[in-house]
């Protein structure tokens, strides 16, 4: 009898030990599968970061704006100079000082013609009155006057189209401003002016009347 009950404590113990150490082995099998989980989410991660930043790069080469030393881009703050002259510019505008403050973007856009980034543009901005936390450009600033350049041969089948009803090419024709070296200048008063600001869209008017060629 004593025989056997020392075989039986003997047999629970090796069960116990083997639960034990099966238990062991499966935490640190779960440690094992959460840090691989966490190193191939963040090897994933990294992989995205990567493929957004060269997909961003490859958008920036293509629309980047070319903006001398000086020019009031975007991101810059807002000024009150009464006189549009870059040298970038073929053109220079008088600013009223009934618009108070404003900027000017300029840059390049996609030919509407043949796809090509050769359309050189300037955008007149002016600050709206909206919350202050946004660092959203649009929600800060109002695009109140566009001038975009094109040449002569797109000029002539963007005229041909907007004829034939083509509402595409007469919305991005614009209308014609100036000419110079076969080269043609035409203007869009962006429209949805909000009403605070509606006194100031206004003066788009007046200040493309000031259209002077270099």
């Amino acid at each position: 009898m004593p025989r056997r009950k020392k075989i039986k404590k003997k047999k629970k113990w090796v069960i116990l030990s083997a639960l034990k150490k099966s238990r062991r082995s499966e935490a640190r099998f779960r440690v094992s599968l959460v840090f691989l989980i966490a190193g191939l989410a963040f090897s994933l991660f990294l992989f995205l970061l990567t493929l957004i930043g060269t997909q961003s790069g490859r958008s920036a080469a293509k629309l980047a704006p070319v903006l001398p030393a000086g020019t009031a881009a975007a991101d810059s703050s807002f000024s009150k100079n009464p006189l549009l002259k870059d040298p970038n510019l073929d053109f220079t505008l008088k600013i009223p000082p009934q618009l108070g403050e404003w900027l000017y973007k300029i840059g390049y856009v996609k030919s509407p013609v043949d796809e090509t980034l050769s359309n050189q543009y300037v955008n007149i901005y002016i600050p709206q009155s909206t919350n202050s936390s946004t660092n959203n450009f649009d929600d800060l600033a109002k695009s109140i006057l566009s001038i975009r350049q094109f040449s002569q041969k797109e000029w002539v089948k963007l005229e041909k189209g907007c004829q034939k009803g083509n509402q595409f090419y007469c919305e991005t024709a614009g209308v014609k401003v100036g000419e110079k070296d076969s080269r043609v200048f035409a203007y869009i008063k962006p429209g949805d002016c909000p009403k605070r600001i509606e006194a100031k869209c206004r003066l788009a008017g007046t200040i493309i009347k000031s259209f002077t060629l270099k």
